[in-house]
């Protein structure tokens, strides 16, 4: 019997390689998939900061408006320097580029007139869109409205200062945990 050569393959072997030596290191891939996470979720942490911003908004312009019914104010800046009570729970609050304005996270409050000639408090969006979306009033210290503004308040530059409730103004409903004693 004739004893036949083992074929042989003409291509080459390929020799193994190590693991870490194969494809997209490890921390490239971490790299990456962080940076995917960051993108998507900067939108979403954009949306929350606006949205925690616009109820501030509403809570704060509640406790000023309630105090200011109280001490018939209309001259918000000098009311913050009168009450401690009113400095001690908004630390943030700085005169805005207006006489008696006041500006706090990235709202402004200022005294409005509704059309029936009676005052109120308002807040809207320093920078629409970017620093809020709402504007609110508090009429007598405890009603309080919402308006979904679209960008019609906004900053010094359009200011909210006569309002008429019956131009897309809702009562919106004040949580228990905002109402103060």
């Amino acid at each position: 019997m004739v004893q036949s050569k083992p074929r042989t393959d003409p291509r080459p072997k390929a020799h193994a390689e190590p693991a870490e030596r194969r494809g997209i290191p490890a921390a490239y891939l971490l790299l990456a998939l962080g940076l995917v996470v960051f993108v998507v979720s900067m939108p979403r942490f954009r949306a929350q900061v606006v949205r925690d911003n616009t109820l501030g908004a509403r809570d704060m312009l509640l406790l000023v408006g309630e105090v200011a019914a109280e001490r018939g104010h209309r001259d918000l800046v000098a009311l913050l320097a009168e009450e401690a009570s009113l400095r001690h729970r908004l630390r943030d609050a700085r005169p805005a580029a207006t006489v008696g304005r006041m500006r706090l996270h990235g709202y402004l409050l200022d005294d409005v007139t509704l059309t029936d000639g009676s005052a109120a408090l308002a807040a809207w969006p320093l920078d629409f869109g970017r620093t809020g979306r709402d504007a609110w009033l508090v009429v007598d210290g405890q009603h309080v409205y919402r308006h979904p503004n679209g960008g019609r308040w906004t900053g010094e530059a359009r200011p909210l200062r006569r309002v008429d409730l019956a131009d897309g103004w809702q009562a919106a409903p004040v949580p228990v945990a905002v109402r103060f004693p």
